[in-house]
């Protein structure tokens, strides 16, 4: 991706022109698009308390889901719109300026990165994790988990083939 530009004082600038579907869609293409699972919205990692179409994990997430929905565990698994809804505030809420600092606490070390990208980096390894990856180059809790180059690789798969398909689309409109 392109290199931000900073303002003055290592201030970053916020994240805008953002393509919410393309970068959900890269989530999902990492986390729960396979042909072993025949709905991704009913996904739950063995283990982890990841669940659902984005592996939110329910132990950290949870509180925040049911405030988000008003579900329980149960009814937010089997509820695809919730599923949505809930990433769409995420994003709004939490990854996007979780990125922004991100990006602000580590500006040299994040230049190689697209915003979507950190946004995805911090939604699988939290916000201290990636600090630490663009510090260190070391995915946390490694036994349990794809290394980070992988999971941003596939990530970026998902959000090009999403972003290809609405070009064509745009395109047989005109």
């Amino acid at each position: 991706g392109d290199v931000p530009e900073y303002k003055d004082g290592g201030e970053t600038d916020p994240i805008e022109d953002f393509n919410i579907q393309a970068f959900k869609d890269g989530i999902f293409e990492m986390e729960s698009l396979s042909d072993s699972i025949p709905d991704p919205y009913l996904a739950q990692n063995p283990t982890s308390s990841a669940l659902g179409k984005y592996q939110h994990l329910w132990k950290l997430h949870g509180k925040s889901i049911q405030e988000q929905t008003g579900l329980t565990k149960e009814e937010y698994l089997n509820n695809p719109e919730a599923q949505e809804a809930f990433m769409d505030y995420w994003v709004e809420t939490s990854l996007k300026p979780e990125a922004e600092r991100l990006r602000k606490a580590r500006p040299k070390m994040s230049e190689k990165y697209s915003d979507e990208e950190l946004m995805a980096l911090v939604h699988f390894q939290g916000l201290p994790n990636a600090k630490d990856f663009l510090k260190t180059g070391k995915t946390a809790n490694a036994n349990n988990n794809v290394p980070v180059k992988t999971y941003l690789q596939t990530f970026n798969t998902g959000y090009e083939k999403s972003v290809s398909v609405k070009n064509k689309l745009e395109q047989m409109e005109t």
